[in-house]
């Protein structure tokens, strides 16, 4: 259980604070040429990234 909770914890900041980090890992490698990320991408990636760090807390506290 712990062991998930650091994961999602480590999921949820890398989303929450560098979203393009995470777009040139997942695309970065097939996009042609010097492409940058959609500002949408931008957002749902940062908003998936609380909703993981919510559910982090929420193991934390009450558990699963």
């Amino acid at each position: 259980m712990f062991l998930f909770f650091l994961i999602l914890i480590a999921i949820g900041a890398v989303n929450v604070l560098t979203p393009q980090f995470v777009w040139r890992i997942r695309y970065g490698r097939t996009a042609e040429g010097n492409s940058e990320p959609n500002p949408s991408f931008l957002t749902l990636s940062r908003l998936a990234g609380m909703m993981a760090l919510v559910g982090a807390t929420l193991i934390l506290t009450n558990g699963l």
